[in-house]
């Protein structure tokens, strides 16, 4: 298992950090997405994969889903 670490910053607030990590086997890969539809390049999906002993890591523009929840009686 190798165990990653990811930080986020705000570009107009680099006090305010998301931290948050994840174990790797050989061949696992973890996507999150981070940011709002207004911000100013929009949410961004980074997708990390380990190969071995590296890891890559592949950003891209991401489009967002709503979605709502009701609770039945």
């Amino acid at each position: 298992m190798l165990e990653l670490t990811m930080l986020f910053s705000e570009p107009e607030d680099p006090g305010s950090i998301f931290r948050t990590r994840v174990r790797l086997m050989d061949g696992q890969s973890h996507t999150i997405v981070v940011g709002e539809p207004g911000d100013d390049s929009g949410p961004q999906r980074y997708t990390f994969r380990r190969k071995g002993y590296t890891v890559e890591m592949h950003r891209a523009p991401a489009t967002t889903l709503n979605a709502s929840f009701a609770a039945g009686n």
